[in-house]
């Protein structure tokens, strides 16, 4: 009973956690703008999706070691390094994309495995997206391999498996069969997808802005509270102190 608890709520999390745009969106609008077929698309979900899935882990196997509050440090500063490197990617190919650099008008045959900007672009995306881990997820990881080798790794598996399929579903129904750009346009795609992925990497920034402003909001209240109760209890022993004297 306890390692389903496990299961049911590190599955929660993975499916939740990948709906949030940041996981699926810049590979879609890639896929749409650069015309993928379906095993470009597979292809690109299995390379970001592991990527994504073993930043996670490898922050939770950290925190078995140096503990939770360091390694939430670290997660932190990676997913935050993240997020100005999609601005960046996202710039970057949206001013390569209006010089021309990414039309295939270059490439008679239409086909990205002979276009050199292809690979470069995919591997680089799955590297910036592998640095953003799944924070709510290490503490799960943590807690169950503790209680045992195998829940750990059951609950490892289950979090990569279901991470990687919800975020083929998503990135499949934002490219259904028949829905391409017309190479007309797909200039214009090019820089949209540039744009939306610097969006992207723009609302990482400010989630995590926000968030650390909640935690030391959250820190600043706890040490409020703690010298609060120290000074009722010195005002305390000062008051049965007097009345010790008379």
């Amino acid at each position: 009973m306890e390692a389903l608890t496990f299961v049911v709520a590190i599955a929660t999390i993975a499916i939740l956690h990948t709906i949030v745009p940041d996981h699926y969106l810049p590979i879609s609008m890639l896929a749409l703008a650069k015309r993928w077929d379906q095993k470009k698309i597979v292809k690109a979900v299995l390379l970001v999706g592991s990527a994504h899935v073993s930043g996670s882990i490898l922050i939770g196997l950290i925190a078995l070691v140096v503990g939770l509050e360091f390694s939430a440090y670290i997660a932190s500063f990676v997913e935050n390094l993240a997020g100005y490197l999609l601005c960046g990617f996202g710039v970057l190919y949206a001013v390569m994309a209006l010089h021309g650099h990414h039309s295939h008008r270059h490439y008679p045959h239409h086909h990205d495995d002979h276009d050199p900007h292809h690979d470069e672009t995919l591997y680089s995306l799955a590297l910036i997206l592998g640095m953003m881990p799944c924070i709510p997820a290490i503490p799960i990881f943590v807690i169950a391999s503790l209680k045992g080798a195998m829940l750990g790794a059951i609950t490892m598996i289950t979090f990569a498996v279901l991470t990687i399929l919800t975020m083929g579903v998503l990135v499949y129904l934002t490219n259904l069969p028949g829905r391409k750009i017309p190479p007309q346009n797909e200039r214009r795609a090019n820089i949209i997808a540039g744009v939306v992925i610097f969006l992207t990497g723009l609302f990482i920034l400010i989630f995590e802005l926000k968030r650390r402003i909640m935690d030391e909001l959250h820190q600043r209240g706890r040490s409020h509270r703690f010298v609060n109760t120290n000074s009722d209890r010195n005002n305390q022993s000062i008051r049965c102190n007097k009345v010790n004297l008379f």
